[in-house]
């Protein structure tokens, strides 16, 4: 397994509160920090850009090569870059349980990678072991290692779509 394809989300102009509510609508928890950031400067309000979601799988590194550093930079041979705040909480709500248990997924880490520090800011969603969805945040040094079993999520702007999206 290596490169997985997600259908193409596109941003829906939906408001950090208006996020909020609908992922607690969804019952997903939203863990320390990632709320405070759904309302920080962070979040920018995306007018329909349309991404392609492209998943690395954990099992494509060997072990001592899967550490932020590595998936980042097999990340940007191929053209990929750091899912913006409202695109991966957009891929949170497309991707069902199923779809992370076909994928052989325990979580799904979206990097976004800090050059002035070399820090990757993580976004995470999954199901924890008593099975409820969750939404996280955390800070990775390029040293980071991660499981196997973790999907990283990474997206290809596609397009702006010009008037309304269906």
């Amino acid at each position: 397994m290596g490169e997985i394809h997600v259908n193409r989300v596109c941003s829906d102009r939906r408001t950090c509160v208006e996020m909020v509510d609908s992922l607690k609508k969804a019952d997903t928890i939203l863990r320390v920090g990632y709320d405070e950031l759904l309302n920080s400067a962070h979040f920018i309000v995306l007018d329909r850009v349309e991404y392609e979601a492209v998943i690395l799988s954990g099992e494509m590194f060997p072990d001592d090569r899967r550490l932020t550093s590595f998936v980042n930079h097999e990340a940007v041979c191929r053209g990929l870059e750091g899912a913006p705040l409202q695109a991966s909480c957009l891929i949170n709500e497309l991707l069902q349980d199923s779809d992370l248990v076909a994928m052989g997924f325990t979580e799904i880490l979206c990097l976004q990678f800090n050059p002035h520090n070399k820090t990757s800011r993580v976004l995470s969603f999954g199901r924890t072991k008593t099975g409820e969805r969750f939404l996280g945040t955390s800070v990775a040094r390029p040293n980071t290692v991660w499981q196997k079993d973790h999907g990283f999520l990474f997206i290809r702007p596609v397009r702006v779509v010009s008037g309304e999206v269906d």
